[in-house]
C-alpha cells in the first residue's frame, strides 16, 4: 500500500524540478546549439605588383581584386582554420610596359585569378598568420598583340587584424609559370605583388 503515495510522491518531485528548470521544459532543448559547420569569407582590397620575365620592362602596376575563402567551421572555432580560397585580380593604374626591338613602348594588362588551400591559424584573436598556396592563371593582356595564358604556382603569407565581424588583410603573394612564347620557346613568368584588403565574416 505504501508503493502508490510513494509514486506520486516522486512524480510530484519530478514535475517541481522540471518546473524551476527552464531547460526541461516541453520543446526546450537539452543542449545549447551547435557551432555552424562552415564558414565564409569574403573580402576586396588593393595592392601593387609587378611582372617579371625578359619581355616586360621594370616596374609596377596597381592592383584591385577580391576573394572568397570556405571553411569546414565556423569562425568562432579555435585554434587554425584550413579552407579553400577563390581569388581574383586585375591590374589597375598604373599599369607595366613593354619595349619593342625597335623602340616602340606599349602598356599591357595583367589578371590573375586561381584556386588553393588557405590556412587562417586562429580566428578568434586580435592578430593572427595567415598562409596559403595553389594554382592560377596569368593572362597578359597585350603580349605580342593579344593575350597570352600562364598557368602559375602561386604561394601567399600575411597578416590577418580581427575587428570582430570584419577584419583587414596585409598579405604578400608570389608566383611562377612557365608557357610557350610566340617562337615556341619555353618562357618562365615571375609574379610579386602586395596588398591590404578589407573582409567580413559572412558566416
Amino acid at each position: 500500500m505504501l508503493l502508490l503515495p510513494s509514486l506520486a510522491l516522486a512524480l510530484c518531485t519530478s514535475g517541481a524540478a522540471r518546473a524551476a528548470d527552464p531547460s526541461k521544459l516541453a520543446g526546450a532543448p537539452d543542449d545549447a546549439a551547435p557551432p555552424p559547420a562552415f564558414g565564409t569569407d569574403v573580402s576586396v582590397g588593393v595592392g601593387a605588383g609587378a611582372l617579371l620575365g625578359e619581355w616586360p620592362d621594370a616596374g609596377v602596376h596597381g592592383t584591385l581584386g577580391g576573394r572568397v575563402d570556405l571553411f569546414m567551421v565556423g569562425r568562432h572555432t579555435p585554434g587554425p582554420r584550413l579552407g579553400a580560397s577563390f581569388w581574383g585580380r586585375t591590374a589597375v593604374w598604373p599599369v607595366q610596359t613593354s619595349t619593342t626591338d625597335d623602340g616602340v613602348t606599349t602598356p599591357f594588362g595583367v589578371t590573375q585569378y586561381g584556386v588553393g588551400a588557405v590556412m587562417r591559424f586562429d580566428p578568434e584573436t586580435r592578430f593572427t598568420g595567415t598562409f596559403g598556396f595553389g594554382f592560377g592563371r596569368t593572362d597578359l593582356d597585350g603580349y605580342e598583340g593579344g593575350v597570352w595564358a600562364v598557368p602559375t604556382f602561386i604561394v601567399e603569407a600575411g597578416l590577418r587584424q580581427s575587428l570582430g565581424t570584419l577584419y583587414v588583410d596585409y598579405g604578400a603573394q608570389s608566383g611562377w609559370g612557365s608557357a610557350r612564347g610566340p617562337s615556341t620557346d619555353w618562357e618562365d613568368w615571375w609574379t610579386v605583388g602586395a596588398g591590404i584588403g578589407v573582409g567580413l565574416h559572412a558566416r
